[in-house]
């Protein structure tokens, strides 16, 4: 099988809370202390523009690498969403990564469910042809939108693909990170991606099984010298009292949790104890209530689940955690720290001695 790239550097990105006038603030200050990125959400009823936060963002920084956390394949064309990817790479100086995945809040609250597996393989094609200045195929075929296609237009000559011309010389494509909860996403993945997310919790047993599995699905797809880099989505709490960290983080953990057990199923290895908690997070949780204050699925999360999908607790046992999970060959770490309900005061300190203590002991240890 193929092997991961765990010769690739260690990246470390945040994911940014769902504001506009403090973006450029944030990103500055997680630019000097050595984070390698931040993201912003694409859920239109939930967040701000993703694209105007991360201008902000690319304005008062130099280094930091800016992307979204994660857009979709249904409220975005290909085209458009490119455009906007392509325009920030040139005005940030190369600095913009596209996360995206099936979609969840962002169609959720205009009524949809997650894109059909087969609409987002195209749409990561289309995508990732728009990005690289390449022709994309038009799609004319009836969607139920009542749509017509340029048959219908009588003119002399009409277009027969599509791309990005006016991309200049000077960009340089946009990355393509997917986010992967379940198996045919990660294949998908395997096949499209530039990097790959890992949505499964960060617990040993479950990223050594994504991680087997979409390296499996790289050697079907013949791709050994493009094998995606590998990553993973971290919900993070430090603090000496490990239950007060595992309170921290409740709120938050139920959003990614969740996807394990999504469609009344359990994903991934899981003992009998933490499928019946996951089949109860999933009965229980209020889309109403998603990633908000007050909902009823953090009072029925259970410490199995936290701990599974999620670290916290002293400084020293996440960084071993961290650590683990490098070894493992992820080396792409997108950190939620941020929940509703907890004291901020709790949530700057964890920050801090997040990026103070913790990241530079993680990479420290494994010789970056």
């Amino acid at each position: 099988m193929t092997d991961a790239k765990n010769d690739q550097p260690l990246q470390f990105w945040r994911v940014s809370p769902p504001r506009l006038y403090t973006a450029g603030t944030l990103a500055a200050q997680l630019e000097a202390e050595g984070w390698d990125g931040m993201t912003a959400g694409d859920s239109q009823s939930l967040a701000p523009d993703p694209y105007i936060v991360l201008t902000r963002a690319a304005e008062v920084t130099s280094t930091i690498k800016l992307g979204t956390w994660v857009t979709n394949p249904v409220t975005r064309h290909a085209a458009v969403a490119a455009g906007a990817l392509a325009t920030l790479q040139l005005e940030s100086g190369g600095r913009i990564e596209v996360g995206i995945g099936r979609g969840d809040s962002a169609l959720a609250y205009i009524g949809l469910a997650p894109a059909p597996l087969g609409h987002f393989e195209r749409y990561m094609r289309d995508l990732h042809g728009y990005l690289n200045g390449a022709e994309v195929p038009l799609h004319t075929e009836p969607d139920g939108s009542g749509l017509k296609g340029l048959d219908e237009m009588e003119m002399g000559t009409k277009p027969t693909t599509s791309k990005l011309g006016w991309l200049p010389d000077e960009y340089t494509p946009v990355p393509v990170v997917v986010a992967a909860s379940g198996p045919k996403v990660m294949q998908i993945a395997a096949r499209t991606a530039d990097k790959i997310t890992a949505v499964v919790g960060p617990s040993p047993e479950r990223l050594t099984w994504a991680r087997d599995l979409i390296l499996a699905a790289v050697d079907e797809t013949r791709r050994p010298d493009a094998v995606p880099v590998l990553g993973t989505s971290c919900v993070v709490a430090v603090n000496e009292n490990r239950e007060l960290a595992r309170q921290m983080v409740r709120p938050i953990v139920t959003v990614q949790a969740r996807f394990a057990a999504m469609h009344n199923k359990v994903i991934g290895p899981a003992s009998a104890e933490l499928a019946k908690d996951l089949q109860d997070l999933r009965r229980n949780y209020d889309m109403n209530r998603h990633a908000s204050s007050g909902a009823k699925q953090s009072s029925v999360i259970s410490d199995e689940v936290i701990d599974n999908f999620a670290i916290a607790g002293p400084a020293s046992y996440v960084t071993e955690r961290l650590i683990e999970i490098a070894e493992l060959g992820y080396r792409r770490f997108t950190i939620s720290v941020e929940s509703p309900d907890v004291d901020q005061a709790l949530v700057e300190q964890s920050q801090s001695l997040l990026g103070s203590v913790v990241l530079p002991k993680v990479r420290a240890a494994l010789g970056q």
